[in-house]
């Protein structure tokens, strides 16, 4: 379990979650609802790498 919550505390965790679910997201939407899907996953994932510091 520990290493699971480890993994939560990472930044490039949280992006690839983001994008992961835009992805999955856009499968169940029209086509033009899918590229904006898309385009806020690709927001979100950019404002987790803004915000969340890298580890040293």
């Amino acid at each position: 379990m520990n290493y699971f919550t480890d993994r939560l505390r990472e930044p490039s965790t949280w992006r690839g979650l983001a994008l992961l679910g835009s992805v999955f997201a856009s499968k169940y939407v029209s086509p033009e609802q899918a590229l904006q899907v898309v385009e806020y996953g690709l927001g979100i994932a950019g404002v987790f790498g803004l915000f969340t510091p890298d580890k040293r």
